[in-house]
């Protein structure tokens, strides 16, 4: 996800600069995750295999999710390996 351009300094590189580099490939993007759903924190005993147990994906984080992926299919953004956490949130 792009930072938006109020947020970039003056000697920064310009979205089309960063969208270049980011098709050329070879490198490492990292998310977190999106937001979550603030009350419903992890179990002390979370099961990684049942999402009741864990904070999950707030609406508007499964919103987010899908605008990352729709945006790197969009700008013709490549993806090689995927590595992700257990977690539903993930």
């Amino acid at each position: 996800m792009l930072l938006p351009s109020e947020n970039l300094a003056a000697d920064s590189p310009t979205h089309e600069d960063l969208t270049a580099q980011l098709r050329k490939g070879g490198l490492v993007i990292y998310f977190r995750h999106a937001s979550t759903e603030k009350d419903h924190a992890d179990q002390v005993s979370a099961d990684r295999s049942n999402c009741c147990t864990q904070r999950t994906l707030s609406e508007q984080g499964w919103h987010e999710a899908e605008m990352i992926g729709s945006s790197m299919s969009l700008l013709n953004i490549p993806a090689g390996a995927v590595y992700s956490s257990e977690y539903c949130r993930a």
